[in-house]
């Protein structure tokens, strides 16, 4: 592969959540890490980073300061808050309706 087409990202040129960011230099390098390293496909990448920093921001609001505070409970209230936000705010959808309609019986 020529140079011009490595890329070279530093730790600095990545923005960190702020729960990450005051966590020290060791918890976002390793937040770093596991979003440079392991996840080869980009869209992968900016799609587990989206939900990160949405879980993080969720984590803020509730008064979390440390990520240290986080616990596995912690992700699963978080997880059941978009479970009932999604059951409020999502209209009935054609793949619903289709499922009914075979409980029902053909419409034909």
């Amino acid at each position: 592969m020529p140079e011009s087409e490595l890329a070279v990202v530093s730790i600095d040129s990545f923005q960190a959540p702020a729960l990450i960011a005051r966590a020290g230099p060791t918890i976002r390098k390793k937040f770093f890490e596991f979003f440079t390293v392991p996840i080869r496909n980009a869209n992968t990448r900016a799609a587990y980073y989206r939900a990160i920093q949405q879980f993080l921001a969720w984590a803020e609001r509730a008064g979390y300061q440390d990520i240290e505070d986080i616990e596995p409970i912690t992700v699963a209230a978080y997880i059941e808050a978009l479970r009932r936000q999604t059951i409020k705010t999502t209209p009935p959808d054609a793949n619903g309706f289709s499922k009914r309609k075979r409980l029902v019986g053909r419409w034909d």
